[in-house]
């Protein structure tokens, strides 16, 4: 039955895997691969890279015009740091400017090794040629650039989360000069992967102000350190505040935090130190949200309503912690959207089901409890009633016994034989009566403990002495060795019923011409009474049973001697009554010892 239910549950949970990853949750895993961009550490930057901005100060420096002379007069400045690369993101070949200057800046630039114009373009396969730069900047080395945002396809909130290597068969910039400084070709960094006709990978973002924007103008103007571009790959392009200038990153959905430039930044950054973000398979994917179903729907389905919450709050925030493990130290985006999801549908969809399943069991539950509070009653009504009813008869019978045994007319040994026997056997019933009156009284708590001032000693004494003649027929001697004890508070009743017990039962389970031996003492605040016998003794493997309710042994029950057992049960919850208690210790073969304890400031 447990295989067949676990099996339903793992099934429930593939399915629900199954039909979950048919829908795409990009919006949410990529805003959970945000989140961990956020509070995570990130990847340290190269250094390789530096970037320069025609940023409000250039341009109001230059009267609002930043002109190609401009433009001529930074690559000079540059000439002394000698950069390893200069990636000019402003197309300054549309800029208006006369033949000389134009050529006079084509001369400038070709002194530089690796001089590349970004071209923000993504021509078709035969296209790029259409986009060479004109006379007299034909030789101006080109590439194209692009950067990508999430508009129509991934997550779809505008936020630019990927680099463009490839598209049509060219190659785009980055790839190019990243390859200047790690040798790698653009195929052979982690996390590439095909995008339509493109190769693309996940940007290793850095957050706002990684990156830090030397003015145009003050490099023009020699206001930076010496060398500070030296062996760099210097970024060029426009800072403004318009919207076309800047984009939204994973650290921020304010388009005015992260220029275009910092972003290009990021993307030649992530293929320097080959950092990109890698995605786990859609296979792992599937697995870990059929795991999580599956603990779901156990952790609804068995535990208690508090347990259960706390348990899938640390599924659900122990899952993330991993994922977010992984992608802070190996940069591996496990996907979390499908898996978290499913704990909340698992949870909402069955739910209901084990609430109706729980109201059902309780209500079967309360149906059986109220039958068996009737039958419990029935029960004790007749045992009360029967008990009571037997008990006028059985002390007739008793009595009458009694008359016939001292009828001064001589009966015959078999006549005296048979009524001695009626008169033993009707002694069993009344003390079964008694002990099964006891039991009821004590299973409907009727019984109030009727506490009056007593000597133990005197209890002890009417018992030894009424049980005498029994153990006389036995040839057994009964030693008692009282000491003086003052009075205490007790319900002598029921005391006397305890001790009458273990004395009996001394008397019944010991062999004949033996010794019983009764004393009684004060000990730390205690009455002791203690009765020892030589009887048979008590295993013990039934020494922690035999305060059971109707516990027999296999030896007890398997000998010529009667019982009910009911008689220790019904001694042991007395004493518990005056705060006391009832110990044994026993030797198989060679006797038992009861103690009672009981307190003498009750």
């Amino acid at each position: 039955m447990v295989k067949k239910r676990t099996l339903i549950v793992c099934s429930i949970a593939i399915l629900i895997s199954f039909l979950i990853h048919q829908f795409n949750l990009y919006f949410i895993d990529f805003a959970l691969m945000d989140l961990k961009f956020r509070i995570g550490p990130q990847t340290s930057p190269s250094g390789k890279i530096e970037i320069i901005g025609i940023d409000k100060k250039t341009i109001t420096s230059f009267g609002g015009n930043v002109d190609l002379q401009s433009h001529l007069s930074l690559l000079k400045s540059l000439k002394k740091h000698n950069p390893q690369a200069i990636l000019y993101l402003k197309n300054v070949t549309e800029l208006k400017a006369n033949k000389k200057l134009k050529e006079k800046f084509s001369k400038e630039v070709a002194e530089f090794e690796n001089f590349i114009l970004g071209l923000e373009i993504t021509p078709l396969k035969g296209e790029i040629e259409n986009f060479r730069p004109k006379t007299p900047f034909e030789k101006i080395p080109y590439f194209p650039i692009y950067y990508t945002i999430d508009t129509t396809t991934w997550a779809e909130d505008d936020v630019s989360r990927r680099t463009l290597l490839w598209y049509q068969d060219y190659q785009y910039a980055f790839p190019y000069l990243a390859e200047k400084v790690t040798g790698k070709k653009w195929n052979e960094y982690r996390g590439i992967f095909d995008q339509l006709t493109s190769k693309q990978l996940h940007t290793d973002f850095r957050r706002p102000g990684t990156y830090k924007v030397w003015s145009m103008v003050d490099v023009i103007n020699d206001k930076v350190e010496k060398d500070l571009f030296k062996d760099k790959i210097v970024l060029v392009d426009v800072i403004t505040t318009e919207i076309k200038d800047n984009l939204k990153t994973p650290y921020t959905r304010n388009r005015y935090d992260t220029s275009k430039l910092e972003v290009h930044a990021n993307s030649l950054d992530t293929l320097i130190t080959d950092s990109a973000i890698l995605h786990s398979p859609k296979w792992v994917n599937l697995l870990l949200t059929m795991i999580v179903a599956i603990l779901t729907l156990f952790i609804v389905l068995n535990m208690r309503p508090t347990k259960g919450i706390l348990a899938l709050g640390g599924l659900f925030f122990g899952f993330f912690f991993i994922s977010y493990l992984f992608f802070a130290i190996f940069r591996i985006h496990i996907e979390t959207a499908h898996p978290l999801i499913v704990v909340f549908l698992s949870y909402y969809f069955f739910i209901p089901y084990r609430l109706i399943k729980e109201a059902r069991s309780s209500w079967e539950y309360q149906q059986k409890n109220r039958l068996l509070q009737q039958v419990e009653e029935l029960k004790s009504n007749f045992l009360s009633m029967m008990s009571h009813d037997l008990k006028t008869p059985l002390a007739r019978i008793q009595g009458m016994a009694e008359i016939a045994l001292e009828d001064p007319d001589r009966l015959s040994e078999q006549q005296e034989g048979a009524i001695a026997s009626i008169r033993s056997s009707t002694q069993e019933l009344t003390e079964l009566v008694t002990s099964i009156l006891d039991l009821n009284r004590i299973e409907s708590q009727n019984i109030k403990l009727n506490l009056q001032s007593k000597d133990p000693n005197s209890i002890v004494t009417d018992v030894v002495k009424r049980c005498s003649p029994h153990a006389k027929v036995k040839g057994i001697s009964v030693i008692t060795e009282l000491e003086p004890l003052f009075s205490i508070k007790m319900d002598s009743d029921l005391i006397r019923q305890v001790v009458s017990n273990l004395v009996e039962n001394a008397i019944k389970y010991s062999p004949d011409n033996t010794k019983i031996l009764v004393i009684s003492e004060e000990r730390e605040n205690q009455v002791i009474i203690q009765v020892s016998d030589q009887g048979i003794g008590i295993k013990g493997a039934d020494i922690k049973n035999i305060f059971m309710k109707f516990y027999r042994s296999k030896d007890a029950k398997s000998s010529p001697i009667k019982g009910s057992g009911l008689g220790l049960y019904l001694a042991k919850y007395f004493v518990e009554l005056h705060k006391g208690r009832l110990t044994v210790d026993s030797v198989l073969g060679q006797g038992s010892t009861f103690t009672v304890h009981l307190p003498t400031d009750l």
